[in-house]
């Protein structure tokens, strides 16, 4: 069964870390399902949503954390969508 995460990653930037991330991430059996990478003053920061099978999911964030522990990682649950609100006239 697939799972869904936001991912956010904080630290210092350097060459290839967008490689190495989805490297890893690719590794576990995870995807990429939407992403945002900003640089500013030697800074990276990235914040995703990650599709992966369930039972992959700590192993993701394990080997994120040991592979990378420069960098700091966040973990949330999407919000469900809210559906709009609609009214009907008779």
């Amino acid at each position: 069964m697939q799972t869904v995460f936001i991912m956010t990653i904080v630290g210092d930037d350097r060459p290839d870390i967008i490689n190495a991330l989805a490297k890893t991430t690719r590794s576990t059996g995870g995807e990429w399902v939407k992403s945002k990478v900003t640089r500013l003053d030697g800074q990276f920061t990235a914040i995703m949503k990650v599709s992966i099978d369930q039972s992959q999911a700590d192993t993701l964030k394990e080997a994120l954390a040991a592979e990378f522990p420069d960098l700091s990682f966040f973990h949330a649950q999407p919000r469900e969508l809210q559906a709009e609100h609609t009214t009907v006239y008779d």
